[in-house]
């Protein structure tokens, strides 16, 4: 299997998902292609892909404890430090990644997402106030809305909106990793 190919078979299964995947999981995900490929295969995979199929099968530990040096591969890191619930680590991790190509897509995603909450959903507009000053993706805001999810600050709905905007967020990692973007 090509890096190509697997990146396709991870997009394809998140896409394939009945539920966005949680922020902060508690157990694998069944259904990731990837991680049930034999050892010596999956060592033959670049970094950054086996990174993304632990953390898109609901790993992070297990993508925290894989060696990474290249941009894509640290982006995964970062991710996985957020749904690992060590966030000072992950806002650390972000800062240090700057500006990514899948920003300007995530930013207009999570608008979307935030905005479909309506008028009545006062935390949503709020937050969708807040990116549209910012007038671009901000991946520390995120890491601090799920860290307000995981303390009890933010309710079961809320969560819910943040979860779809980590949806996109893997959705639009997955295919830069599909067409070898870097």
């Amino acid at each position: 299997m090509t890096p190509e190919e697997g990146w396709r078979r991870l997009a394809a299964a998140l896409a394939g998902r009945s539920a966005a995947p949680p922020l902060l999981p508690e157990r694998p995900w069944d259904g990731c292609p990837l991680l049930d490929a034999a050892s010596d295969a999956s060592s033959l995979m670049p970094a950054a892909l086996r990174i993304a199929a632990a953390v898109v099968g609901d790993r992070p530990d297990e993508a925290l404890s894989e060696p990474a040096s290249e941009a894509k591969a640290l982006t995964w890191k970062a991710v996985a430090l957020r749904r690992a619930g060590r966030f000072r680590e992950a806002r650390r991790a972000f800062r240090a990644l700057g500006a990514k190509a899948e920003d300007a897509p995530l930013f207009a995603r999570a608008l979307a997402v935030l905005r479909a909450g309506g008028g009545g959903f006062r935390w949503a507009a709020e937050a969708a106030s807040h990116l549209a000053a910012r007038g671009q993706w901000d991946p520390i805001w995120f890491v601090d809305a799920c860290a307000a999810v995981q303390s009890g600050l933010l309710s079961r709905e809320t969560a819910a909106l943040l979860e779809e905007i980590q949806r996109a967020e893997l959705q639009l990692l997955l295919g830069a990793g599909a067409i070898g973007e870097p």
